[in-house]
């Protein structure tokens, strides 16, 4: 420590005397440089979910579209030049996701669970948001313990039960430290959120129904393509377009962005309706003996997840924007594992319609990737004319 305050007192003499001026005359590039962190983020996030969707079992060709809407997906190219710990967190959370999956599917060893606990805690130390990510690890937890209890696994209770105490040994303390010496330090409140925010970013004097479900407002929805945490307050909306455009607009490449915002409204709408035929149809067919769960799922366990995984996003963004009803809240950025929970949703209903087949799965499996590939091609075309 000595060494370090010594090797700090060096540099603040050096810089006021004008020998390390070269320092504030090259701030900006000094400050730049930090992005080849961010990118080193971005593409170790971008690996490790296309390793967690390998371990879903699609086809060959089903694996490179969700692979290429991964890397593709518009909020990539913002987090790989972002300054700020978005990108740590998100990729930390992947990681965790990754190694719990691999614990659940690859034969329960330790070394995977204790790398999960470890990603898990760095990831909520890193940012508070991360701790989403621990309702889908937990329901898996919960899964393969009650798959312990009847005998369908080869790992007895027991053994499952001490993993599960390491694996809270490590988490806790690295996800927690920090909120107990704010606690003991400033008697700061676990969790606490900054909340003085700028009055001009609330949004309460929109109604709850306009601000949730519909905004009726015409502005809200054609005002601009960009995302205005001033002025908009429909979640739903704001949630669209921060997820290919942040909390910034832009000077250039706007018909690029108005085509991939277009395309991810249609996209919303048609894999809405993808959800409700699948789910008929899949009902009907049940029914028949045509089709059954095991075709679609390795196990329950991976519906369990990918299910967990969504409502986790969806359901801490609401709680998020009732508890702060700001227009800054309402960012993409704030449930970024949510690209993982899209990409597999994306998966299982291209997989389901194969299994279905006829003419309106075809319909609607054509009408899905056509949206899918000029909504990440033409964000891809909006980056690349900002950038």
């Amino acid at each position: 420590m000595t060494t370090l305050f010594g090797l700090g007192d060096y540099f603040a003499t050096e810089f006021s005397a004008g020998k390390l001026s070269y320092i504030s005359d090259e701030r900006h590039l000094l400050y730049s440089s930090c992005q080849i962190l961010s990118v080193i983020y971005s593409m170790v996030a971008c690996v490790y979910i296309i390793k967690t969707i390998k371990l879903f079992g699609f086809s060959n060709k089903l694996n490179l579209l969700l692979y290429a809407f991964v890397i593709f997906f518009p909020r990539n190219f913002q987090l790989s030049a972002q300054l700020n710990n978005d990108a740590l967190s998100f990729t930390l959370s992947i990681l965790a996701v990754y190694f719990c999956l691999k614990w659940a599917k690859c034969g329960k060893k330790s070394f995977n669970i204790l790398l999960c606990a470890l990603f898990c805690g760095l990831g909520i130390m890193t940012k508070l948001s991360s701790a989403t990510i621990c309702l889908p690890i937990g329901v898996i937890f919960i899964y393969e313990f009650i798959r312990a209890i009847c005998k369908k696994t080869d790992m007895g209770v027991g053994k499952i039960i001490l993993q599960f105490i390491v694996f809270v040994i490590i988490c806790a303390p690295l996800a927690l430290w920090f909120h107990i010496y704010a606690k003991v330090k400033f008697d700061q409140n676990f969790g606490y959120v900054f909340d003085g925010l700028n009055s001009g970013l609330s949004t309460k004097q929109h109604s709850i129904f306009s601000r949730f479900i519909f905004a009726s407002d015409l502005e809200e929805w054609f005002g601009s393509i960009f995302a205005n945490t001033w002025e908009d307050y429909a979640l739903f909306n704001f949630v669209v377009r921060s997820s290919i455009f942040g909390e910034f607009s832009y000077w250039q490449g706007e018909s690029f962005g108005l085509v991939a915002l277009a395309s991810a409204y249609l996209a919303c709408g048609v894999i809405i309706i993808d959800i409700i035929y699948c789910l008929i149809a899949l009902i009907v067919k049940r029914a028949k003996k045509q089709i059954t769960f095991k075709s679609i799922f390795k196990k329950f366990g991976d519906i369990l997840f990918m299910v967990s995984l969504i409502l986790s996003q969806v359901v801490s963004m609401y709680y998020f924007y009732i508890k702060m009803p700001y227009g800054c809240t309402m960012d993409f950025r704030y449930i970024l594992p949510m690209i993982l929970g899209l990409a597999l949703g994306l998966g299982y209903i291209f997989k389901t319609f194969k299994l279905i087949g006829g003419n309106t799965a075809k319909i609607l499996t054509c009408s899905t990737l056509a949206l899918i590939v000029v909504f990440i091609t033409s964000s891809a075309g909006f980056y690349m004319m900002c950038v």
